[in-house]
């Protein structure tokens, strides 16, 4: 499974990252930045986390490919929610600060839909 985070706060990055370490097998790649984001998504990614501002802007676009690519993303960001375009609303906001059981469920959900494989509840 490949893991891409978006998130411009080195300190919120490693707790990703070790969030999802913990509970998915694979590949994490975590960037900083809207560019940065674009160059990661040249391989096949299972889930994307994303927060709303980063340094060099918004990352709504980065979404929209992920939509088109079909690629499960959520959004975890201390932006208001109400910022997020309509056609992006259907995908999963977890405000900062968030709960790390929230991170989960959805990492979780990631994997069954890769393996098939449900795992004991989280949180």
């Amino acid at each position: 499974m490949v893991v891409l985070i978006v998130e411009d706060d080195p300190l919120i990055s490693i707790t990703l990252e070790d969030i999802v370490a913990e509970h998915a097998d694979g590949d994490i790649i975590a960037v900083r930045s809207r560019a940065d984001a674009f160059d990661a998504m040249s391989v096949d990614i299972d889930l994307a986390i994303l927060d709303i501002d980063v340094t060099n802007g918004k990352t709504f676009d980065v979404a929209a490919e992920l939509k088109a690519m079909k690629v499960p993303f959520i959004f975890v960001s201390a932006s208001d929610k109400s910022q997020i375009p309509e056609e992006l609303r259907h995908a999963p906001f977890i405000p900062k600060p968030f709960d790390e059981s929230d991170i989960k469920r959805h990492i979780v959900n990631a994997v069954t839909r890769k393996t098939g494989v449900t795992s004991s509840p989280v949180g």
